[in-house]
Formats: C-alpha cells, structure tokens, sequence
C-alpha cells in the first residue's frame, strides 16, 4: 500500500491525533491574504483616516510617517487596545463574506 494511502486511513480513525502544519501558501492559493497584505491594507486604511489617499506604496509612507518600518504586530497594537477589536479588525481578511463563499474563497 502507498504510503500516503495508510496515513490518510491513520489520520481519518484517529481524529486529532495529527496536526498538518502548512506554510503560507496554502492559504494564500484559497485567497487569504498575506501578513504583508494585510499590513499593506492597514497601513492603506492608516493613511485614509488622516487624510491622505494617494500614497504611493504603503510601507514607504508609513515609514516616512512614523519613522519606523511597519510590523504586523506594531499596526495591530497600534490599532487595537483589546484582544476583541483586533478580532474585529482582521475579520473581514479572513472571514468570507457571501461572494466569497460563493466563490469557495478563504
């Protein structure tokens, strides 16, 4: 038998005695976005709320702006104070609305 036959059996009859660990990748091909597009989109909506709307690539501006490189965790302690806001910030790149799901995305 294929290796990969027995794992599947093994994984399938003994549920949750495996984790898959899958790279970035992955979840881009199902059109999640990206650390980098998220932050990119941040920093996007960032420059909107102060008025800006032409900023060139955002990493830059936010660079300029605030002179420090942008990480993801700086953006969303910067735009959150509590576990419950930064849910609600990243749910929307990462939960599908119904076109989405329609369309087997995320």
């Amino acid at each position: 038998m294929e290796p990969h036959v027995n794992l599947a059996f093994s994984m399938r009859s003994t549920s949750g005695g495996y984790a898959i660990l899958l790279g970035a990748g992955a979840s881009i091909a199902s059109g999640m976005p990206s650390a980098y597009d998220v932050q990119q989109e941040l920093i996007t909506q960032m420059a909107a709320v102060e008025g800006e709307t032409e900023i060139g690539e955002p990493h830059a501006w936010y660079k300029a702006r605030f002179g420090h490189e942008a990480t993801y965790d700086a953006l969303l302690a910067a735009l959150t104070t509590t576990p419950f806001e930064r849910r609600a910030l990243l749910h929307s790149f990462f939960e599908p609305d119904e076109g989405e799901r329609e369309r087997g995305m995320k």
